[in-house]
């Protein structure tokens, strides 16, 4: 085992420092396959300059018509959430990447000029598109109080959480036009969730990982298939909440004792192809990876395993000396070499050292042998393919109409931290040929 971990760790780090041998190589790998028509174009939506209010969180929606949605925070106050204002900001492609309308605010954030706390400033959003309509939803941070300072007291004057919004946005059949609401306080109905039977709170602080929202597959209860969101908490790590209306109500995704990754920080979710949750988790030097598996998905009962971390050691989503937010995405696949269909599980991560050289793990899941345990699915992954070379830090994902991935990350591409990038990748490039894109 130990043998393993250093040559594994060897072999990351001289990728890294020695630089690659082609565009979007890595030692690690065979040489990259040329990307599919129109695919791979490095698109900056948003730059950010030396001494500029600086953009930050990505977050991406593919829709059900094929448009494109990119997020980002604004942050004229140079900081998170609870240093004065922070906006939400989007730009549209309606032609699967290729080209970009122009930004506009889905939430201004008004600093001091608030006439209410809680409008100050929004950002790091969490974000979804749902898989039948042309409708999507955006959960953000919002107010002035820093995550790590929050504290919810039920009912009680001194209470001061870390607020949290939701957007609802539609698209107009007939002229093709987005309408997104204005944001929504909806604070209480999430930390509610978190109070015990005597009225104490488990949870002081919040928010929900941000970049892509996680929509179900396979459950479906009423009008919409079932939304995930992971959850950063000040006590306890992660928790993860679903929603069977779109965000309109909100459930605690098993029991209030829970700590399904007890030292995780930002998260995210997928499902598996059984319909397992998967929770991703920001960790150093890699992931935590944990399942919770319904007895009854229609009331949501079920259990948590053991949480397992992914990383050098397990040949898993390494991430040489950093802790950095991160993207899990399961999509349809086909081997190229005998034709065979299966699930390609992607993770993202600066592959380091530091914030830098985001890059992408992949694994085949053939079977629930591979995923059976969090253990086992932390294990072994493949790659990475290297998106960039440069200073980099949170990214996310999302696989588009045609197939292809979404992918939007932070740069410093001019310098500064950071620049919003997307590329359009094909599964042939992340995966050196050895995956195409399924249905």
């Amino acid at each position: 085992m130990k043998t393993r971990f250093s040559l594994r760790l060897f072999a990351v780090a001289l990728c890294l420092t020695a630089g690659l041998t082609s565009a979007g190589a890595s030692p690690l790998m065979p040489s990259p396959v040329s990307p599919p028509d129109g695919a791979d174009t490095a698109h900056e939506l948003y730059v950010t300059l030396p001494g500029a209010a600086p953009y930050r969180i990505p977050a991406i929606a593919s829709t059900a018509c094929g448009d494109i949605l990119a997020f980002t925070d604004h942050r004229p106050c140079g900081s998170d959430i609870g240093y004065g204002e922070v906006d939400i900001m989007c730009r549209i492609s309606c032609d699967g990447g290729r080209s970009w309308g122009e930004a506009f605010y889905v939430a201004d954030g008004q600093g001091d000029k608030a006439a209410e706390v809680w409008q100050t400033g929004f950002g790091d959003a969490a974000v979804v598109a749902d898989s039948r309509r042309d409708e999507v939803l955006i959960m953000c941070v919002c107010g002035k109080t820093p995550c790590w300072a929050g504290n919810y007291l039920p009912g009680q004057a001194e209470s001061n959480p870390n607020p949290v919004a939701r957007i609802r946005a539609k698209r107009d059949k007939k002229t093709g036009r987005w309408t997104f609401s204005s944001p929504i306080d909806v604070t209480e109905s999430i930390y509610r969730l978190f109070v015990d039977a005597e009225g104490k709170p488990t949870v002081r602080s919040l928010f929900i990982g941000s970049g892509k929202i996680c929509q179900s597959r396979v459950v479906k209860t009423g009008d919409y298939y079932r939304l995930y969101c992971a959850v950063w908490t000040r006590d306890g790590g992660n928790r993860v909440i679903y929603s069977d209306d779109f965000g309109e109500t909100w459930h605690l995704l098993g029991a209030l004792t829970d700590r399904p990754a007890p030292g995780g920080d930002e998260p995210k979710c997928e499902e598996l192809p059984d319909g397992t949750v998967v929770l991703s988790s920001r960790a150093y030097g890699g992931r935590f990876f944990n399942t919770y598996t319904f007895t009854d998905a229609a009331s949501g009962a079920g259990s948590w395993a053991e949480v397992a971390f992914s990383g050098a050691e397990s040949l898993g989503t390494t991430a040489v000396t950093n802790s950095c937010n991160g993207e899990i995405l399961l999509v349809p696949a086909v081997r190229q070499s005998d034709g065979a269909r299966l699930t390609l599980a992607l993770q993202s991560v600066p592959l380091g050292p530091g914030r830098s050289h985001v890059g992408i793990y992949f694994k085949a899941l053939t079977s629930a042998s591979d995923y059976a345990t969090p253990a086992t699915l932390a294990w072994g992954w493949s790659g990475p393919y290297e998106v960039s070379r440069l200073g980099s830090a949170y990214s996310t994902m999302v696989r588009q109409r045609d197939g292809s991935i979404g992918f939007l990350y932070e740069e410093s591409t001019h310098g500064a931290d950071y620049t919003i990038v997307y590329r359009r990748l094909a599964l042939e490039q992340i995966t050196r040929g050895v995956y195409r894109a399924g249905r």
